[in-house]
């Protein structure tokens, strides 16, 4: 739960509901909502047939990104192939800063101010922190260590870029928001790869950014298994709305779930 003094930190940071089925999540997204639930009008019909379905002109972000792997791509082709079959409107979109997720949305995590030591000491030693966790001595894991450091240097993002970088976000929170309104989605990938083992994800490092640009933007999001790949790993996307309007991508999310099956058995 949010612990930051910080305003922004349940904007950007903050728990969402996960069940196996999609049609038990606007229940639960309206009991974890509390006082807020009634801007979502989660309870409100959504005709899926009428919401427009907008998905990346360009799926690789930037050159230096995490390649997306073929079955994600094709994933998100099939979910597109879907609502194009039943003669839902479709559309790619080129959203201008979208490339520079990374680094908007690094900006945006790192403004935030109050955000809790999760060390005894104010000022950790992180290269012993990071020792002990190779050997499994760490009170820490190596996700925390990471993101402290991240944090504490400010290294993704310099100082004189900061100021620009709220601005480029600022402009495309609203161009997101206009595109979208009130009645259209954007499909896109959760993360570049399949479900990676532990500790992996460290070495896909700019991946993230598909899910942190999101986040920081303050737009809700629904992530949607699709299957399985030839290994037998899920994969899927996320469908992100406007603001406040959750109940479209779990409409959307509910109408995936019954064209690929949702959740299923590990194979």
């Amino acid at each position: 739960m949010p612990v930051c003094g910080d305003a922004h930190f349940d904007q950007y940071l903050s728990l969402g509901p996960m069940c196996r089925y999609a049609k038990d999540l606007p229940l639960l997204l309206e009991i974890m909502a509390g006082p807020n639930a009634s801007r979502l009008r989660l309870a409100e019909p959504v005709n899926v047939d009428k919401v427009k379905i907008y998905y990346p002109q360009k799926l690789d972000l930037t050159v230096n990104a995490v390649p997306i792997a073929p079955e994600i791509r094709e994933s998100l082709r099939s979910a597109l192939k879907y609502f194009q079959n039943k003669g839902g409107y479709t559309e790619p979109l080129n959203f201008r800063y979208f490339a520079d997720s990374m680094q908007l949305a690094s900006t945006e995590l790192q403004s935030l101010t109050d955000v809790p030591n999760v060390f005894a000491t104010a000022r950790p030693n992180l290269l012993w922190e990071l020792l002990k966790v190779t050997f499994r001595q760490s009170e820490h894991t190596f996700a925390t260590i990471f993101m402290y450091l991240l944090s504490a240097s400010k290294a993704t993002v310099s100082e004189q870029n900061r100021a620009r970088y709220r601005q480029m976000a600022a402009e495309l929170k609203q161009e997101f928001t206009d595109k979208l309104a009130t009645d259209g989605v954007f499909l896109m990938p959760s993360f570049p790869k399949p479900a990676l083992r532990h500790y992996e994800s460290f070495g896909h490092v700019t991946g993230f950014m598909y899910t942190m640009i999101i986040n920081a933007l303050g737009f809700p999001a629904t992530q949607v298994p699709l299957g399985f790949n030839r290994d037998g790993l899920p994969v899927g996307i996320q469908v992100v709305a406007g603001p406040n309007q959750d109940r479209l991508c779990l409409a959307v999310a509910q109408e995936l779930e019954q064209a690929f099956g949702g959740w299923q058995l590990p194979k």
